[in-house]
């Protein structure tokens, strides 16, 4: 990105660099970056000598900006810049060392586990991508129950998660950080019928109904 970034309600996950030059696996700017309620995890810059495997800023501008997000779990340095940045953590998880942060106002630091769960449509396909007609879909980090990042985050002014309609941004007393507001859930079990249920033709449970039961498990 060229310029002032700012990234919200989003997700960026799964990319990654290869060049000796290539920083930034996640994505490189060139301006002062921001990131409200959004997560950053799981890219990389794969080259030994590329740095920044999550977030790269340079150009004089190397301001970072953390609001309710998640910068987490990216390869083994989440941000990285040409100077000395101004990194300034609000209610978010970053997983660098505190010596990089400039101030942090209710933030977890040095947690590169941000406890997520893999990409996924999570509560169906709200947000169509690609062209026209494609049956892609946004894909988006649910947050196990384990989570660090659960109820410690904040809407700024978000009235949903990415997902959009029908994810309101608070669910419980607080915001969660990152892009996706809530927990992943288990999905409901589908029980088989109950094995004793009627079976002989006539109303009501009887021993009949467990003989014919029998006999239809035994000769299917």
């Amino acid at each position: 990105a060229r310029g002032a970034t700012t990234l919200s309600n989003s997700t960026v996950s799964g990319n990654n660099t290869a060049g000796s030059s290539a920083r930034g696996g996640g994505f490189f700017a060139t301006g002062a970056t921001t990131l409200s309620n959004s997560t950053v995890s799981q890219n990389q810059a794969q080259h030994a000598t590329a740095t920044g495997d999550g977030v790269f800023v340079r150009d004089g501008a190397d301001t970072l900006t953390l609001n309710s997000s998640i910068l987490s779990g990216n390869g083994t340095d989440n941000f990285a810049s040409t100077s000395n940045p101004t990194v300034t953590v609000n209610n978010s998880l970053f997983g660098d060392a505190p010596g990089e942060v400039t101030s942090s106002t209710f933030s977890i630091l040095n947690n590169n586990n941000p406890g997520l769960a893999p990409l996924a449509n999570n509560s169906g396909c709200t947000i169509g991508a690609g062209a026209p007609g494609s049956a892609m879909c946004v894909q988006v980090h649910a947050l196990l129950p384990t989570s660090p990042a659960l109820d410690v985050g904040d809407d700024n002014g978000f009235a949903t998660d990415q997902r959009g309609v029908g994810f309101p941004r608070v669910v419980g007393g607080q915001a969660d950080m990152g892009a996706v507001e809530g927990l992943l859930l288990p999905p409901t079990p589908i029980l088989p019928p109950n094995p004793l249920g009627e079976c002989d033709g006539v109303a009501g449970i009887n021993i009949q109904d467990v003989i014919c039961t029998i006999n239809k498990v035994l000769n299917p």
